[in-house]
């Protein structure tokens, strides 16, 4: 096999107009492309140590009529973080915020699940609002899932939920009857 270097494109530019096999692999990925040297100029961004490299011709009855790549050797799957439940205590009716992200290694956050031990599904977004909760201490989990289709591991966070305090109208001025009223009388 011939080695290629990616930092000097003219050497495939500049062979022979036959098609090459052009092999990038490294790490868990193994990309076979098969390309023209004079008709494609491909672009890669890469992360981690690859090797590429052109092999000699392949014979014209070895060659496959589309590009072919093999599949990504497993998935990681994603995790889940809460950065905040804003504010972490509320009254019945008041708005609270929760904010979290996903990290996947190997791929995109594509979907957020977001719910509570009493209430059940809270929202779908990276950062959800709600005042609907009822009273209680809750135990707000987050999920994430990648664009594998894996979820990543719960993550959870407390919120406390208190009832709205009901204050009895202040009594300003109060004017007493002379009478006398006995226990069991209709006034």
């Amino acid at each position: 096999m011939r080695r290629l270097s990616l930092v000097d494109p003219l050497e495939l530019l500049n062979a022979p107009s036959h098609k090459h096999l052009l092999l990038i692999s490294g790490g868990s990925v193994m990309k076979k492309i098969f390309i023209s040297a004079l008709a494609v100029l491909l672009m890669f961004t890469v992360t981690g140590c690859f090797s590429p490299s052109v092999p000699d011709i392949i014979p014209p009855e070895e060659e496959p009529s589309t590009p072919q790549e093999e599949p990504p050797a497993g998935n990681e799957p994603p995790v889940a973080y809460i950065d905040a439940v804003a504010p972490p205590t509320i009254t019945i009716g008041e708005d609270v915020t929760l904010q979290g992200h996903g990290i996947d290694t190997d791929g995109t956050i594509v979907a957020y699940r977001w719910r509570s031990n009493i209430d059940g599904p809270l929202g779908v977004n990276e950062s959800v609002v709600t005042s609907a909760l009822t009273v209680g201490e809750h135990i707000v989990y987050l999920k994430v899932q990648d664009n594998n289709g894996d979820w990543s591991e719960e993550v959870s966070d407390t919120l406390v939920v208190t009832p709205e305090v009901i204050v009895p109208p202040e009594i300003v001025s109060f004017e007493a009857d002379s009478g006398t009223i006995h226990i069991g009388e209709t006034v």
